[in-house]
């Protein structure tokens, strides 16, 4: 990973141990047959240099949760990433603010909505 960007609910780090604790929380926190978060590869511009990528993954993903949700995002375009840049992307279908769903990913269409997004 050669860059990370999150909306995380306050307090919680922007480093990988406190993300995998928080995470695990989360798990916790929810019916025990519950999906955690919603995982999606995203495939970034070879033209665009390190920050330009950064700010379209923050963009997608800001866009994708209406900055409602918790999102992290683990940029790979260095080494042997470098020739096929893309991100993973981590969704939390929880509102930050009061813990209801929000884009509903378990919803039939789903799939569909995240993909023209």
């Amino acid at each position: 990973m050669s860059a990370l960007v999150a909306r995380l609910p306050e307090g919680i780090a922007e480093t990988r141990t406190a993300i995998q604790a928080w995470l695990r929380d989360a798990e916790h926190a929810d019916r025990v047959n519950a999906r955690v978060v919603d995982k999606l590869v995203v495939a970034l511009p070879r033209e665009l240099d390190a920050n330009a990528r950064r700010e379209l993954v923050r963009d997608f993903c800001e866009s994708v949760t209406a900055g409602r949700m918790a999102y992290v995002g683990a940029i790979h375009d260095k080494g042997e990433d470098a020739e096929n840049p893309h991100a993973h992307v981590m969704l939390r279908d929880r509102d930050l603010e009061t813990g209801k769903r929000v884009l509903q990913t378990t919803e039939r269409g789903s799939t569909e909505r995240l993909r023209e997004a």
